[in-house]
């Protein structure tokens, strides 16, 4: 079997073990849909009437890209919860793919394959691939820019190199369609056009060669402006929504900084880094709650392959500065850059420290620095003098990563559903208080009362949209004064329960129905008019 086949084998067992993770138990896990995941659902519908923006305000402004991908689901497979965390799934699977396809065209085979291992079941990625937020979509973007432009650089015909070009561009532009955080790594895309400069300045031979290549370059800046063109003029024409949705959680922002704001950007970095090693994101939304971002088999070997990449980084320069024709290091340099730049947002926000979503952005540089890591032990363990030694270096890196991959399956399939937090978080009570409105409507019963705040609410009203909203919201604090007439029923939440106990307290003679959690704890909790 040839090395090639080999490759492509494992790359197959890879997405396929991607897929997997991102789609087993979709229909029931996540169990609810959080707020913010049914308001996506309610943009998803407006595109679906027609209605397409390339940023919506809903919720502070959010950019639409993803909001498309849910409304093809919702399209195929009707409102619901599980196809709004499908849309995200798989954009999350694709993104694995391209990740590996991305690491092979920058660093070699072992490295790629590693990346993939590492990325395919690692449980913060998974968490973040089946919530259904569009955040999801940005290191989908970063892969497949990367991806463009490592087979730009290595383009053997001016057909190709224009292609290769024009689909970074592109790819490029509509990552600023997916996610506030997506925006630093312009950034990186200018330092990469730096480097290529740098590379191609340094020699005659080479001179020729930028030539050659700035046409396509050129017409790939031109398609990304052009790509970009209509969220740029929503953004010049509501300036203030550019930034509005980070402005207030910003470590500038005195009432969160302390009017320190230095000392506050120090301690929010530190945080952010040490969430890849020791503690990470506590929301079970954007990870498993008291893990670290990695696990430690993954943690170990980032740090590894940081020191490769500097000391890589550094000959890069060196060959640069000594006008070596090919010098190697350019993409482990960007991978160091990438990772800083797309951790800057996360460490730039005072609130909710450290933050799996702002943070979604390293996703790829890390895993691709991991992969680099346990490259450089493959290729050393190749190298060993003793036979036997690198065999077992071989077999325990290997053993190492498949251990890794199960730990991460067992984070998300095993721990995080025996978290009573999981549950709430996603908001399961307003999926069944969803399903009792529902039912009522089709009983042809009167419409019941739902004591339910604003923000809350969206979930109901979204996964309530073809029974044309059967319910009559009330404010939870004023629930209490509603009289209930034969056959109707007021309907609380957990959120709402110390309004239901008012409730229950001006109307002993209610009739009270219970729903419970998998952990024994009330759902919701239904009154009726006595019969």
């Amino acid at each position: 079997m040839s090395r090639r086949t080999k490759f492509v084998l494992l790359v197959l067992l890879i997405v396929a073990i991607a897929f997997f993770a991102r789609f087993w138990r979709i229909t029931s896990m996540p169990g609810g849909l959080f707020p913010d995941q049914a308001a996506n659902g309610e943009d998803a519908l407006a595109i679906l009437s027609g209605d397409i923006r390339p940023f919506y305000e809903r919720g502070n402004g959010r950019e639409s890209l993803f909001f498309m991908a849910q409304a093809a689901f919702i399209a195929v497979f009707g409102i619901g919860v599980w196809p709004m965390f499908a849309a995200s799934a798989l954009i999350g699977s694709l993104t694995v793919l391209f990740s590996v396809l991305a690491a092979r065209r920058m660093f070699g085979n072992t490295a790629a394959v590693f990346t993939g291992l590492f990325m395919a079941a690692n449980q913060w990625h998974v968490t973040v691939s089946r919530t259904g937020f569009r955040a999801i979509m940005a290191p989908l973007f970063i892969a497949l820019t990367f991806w463009f432009l490592a087979l730009f650089t290595s383009a053997k015909t001016r057909r190709a190199a224009y292609g290769w070009a024009l689909a970074a561009g592109a790819a490029f532009a509509l990552g600023w369609y997916t996610y506030i955080a997506y925006r630093a790594f312009i950034g990186v895309v200018f330092l990469a056009a730096i480097l290529w400069l740098i590379n191609n300045l340094s020699s005659k031979a080479r001179l020729y060669n930028i030539r050659r290549q700035l046409l396509p370059v050129f017409l790939g800046i031109t398609l990304s402006a052009a790509v970009a063109l209509p969220l740029m003029s929503y953004f010049y024409q509501h300036p203030g929504s550019f930034l509005f949705r980070s402005s207030h959680i910003a470590v500038t922002n005195k009432d969160l900084s302390g009017g320190s704001p230095l000392v506050t950007l120090g301690q929010t970095t530190a945080k952010s880094f040490l969430a890849y090693f020791t503690k990470g994101d506590e929301n079970p939304r954007h990870n498993v709650p008291g893990y670290a971002f990695l696990p430690p088999v993954e943690a170990v070997l980032l740090a590894l392959g940081i020191i490769v990449c500097l000391g890589r980084s550094l000959n890069y320069f060196v060959g640069i500065f000594r006008f070596r024709e090919h010098p190697k290091g350019a993409f482990h340099y960007l991978m160091l850059a990438t990772f800083a730049a797309m951790l800057a947002p996360a460490a730039a926000t005072a609130a909710d420290i450290p933050h799996g979503l702002r943070a979604i952005g390293t996703i790829p540089a890390v895993f691709w620095i991991a992969g680099v890591g346990a490259a450089w032990l493959w290729d050393k363990a190749s190298a060993f003098p003793a036979v036997a030694v690198g065999k077992i270096t071989k077999i325990v890196l290997s053993l190492a990563a498949a251990s890794s991959l199960a730990y991460a399956f067992f984070l998300y399939f095993a721990v995080m559903p025996s978290l009573p937090e999981y549950w709430y978080q996603y908001r399961s009570d307003l999926t069944k208080a969803s399903a009792l409105i529902i039912a009522a409507k089709k009983e042809n019963a009167p419409l019941p009362y739902l004591a339910l705040d604003d923000f809350s609410v969206q979930t109901v009203h979204f996964l309530t949209t073809n029974y044309g909203y059967p319910y009559v919201l009330v404010k939870p604090e004023e629930s209490h004064k509603i009289i209930l007439n034969p056959g109707e029923r007021i309907i609380f939440t957990q959120s709402t329960l110390p309004d239901a106990d008012r409730f229950r307290a001006v109307n002993p003679e209610a009739d009270e129905s219970v729903t419970l959690d998998r952990f024994g704890m009330q759902e919701t909790i239904t009154y009726s008019a006595k019969r």
